[in-house]
């Protein structure tokens, strides 16, 4: 989901959720928005990630999260030829750094 911020009219801050940063645009531009952000955030309800989102999440490359995979430090399952990640084996190995 992408969430587009901004300064209203009427000097507050906005935020409105979008599909794409390109439906975020469209909707700036409609609304001669000149000065915006564009977020992409997770929903928090979000408990299985493909690959590019679990290494998002973790904060490092689709090839480390391969290779912390291989080496038995962080769980995954297969769904036809797609890797999957839940939220809760990400959050321990997280977890498992801080020791």
């Amino acid at each position: 989901m992408k969430v587009l911020v901004y300064i209203s009219v009427a000097g507050g801050i906005a935020a409105v959720s979008f599909p794409s940063a390109a439906a975020a645009a469209v909707y700036a531009d409609e609304q001669n928005i000149n000065h915006f952000l564009v977020l992409d955030v997770q929903s928090a309800e979000q408990e299985v990630f493909d690959r590019p989102a679990a290494a998002k999440y973790l904060s490092v490359s689709e090839s480390t999260l391969r290779n912390l995979e291989r080496a038995g430090k962080i769980v995954s399952a297969s769904i036809g030829r797609r890797r999957v990640y839940r939220r809760q084996d990400l959050d321990a190995f997280l977890n498992s750094l801080r020791k």
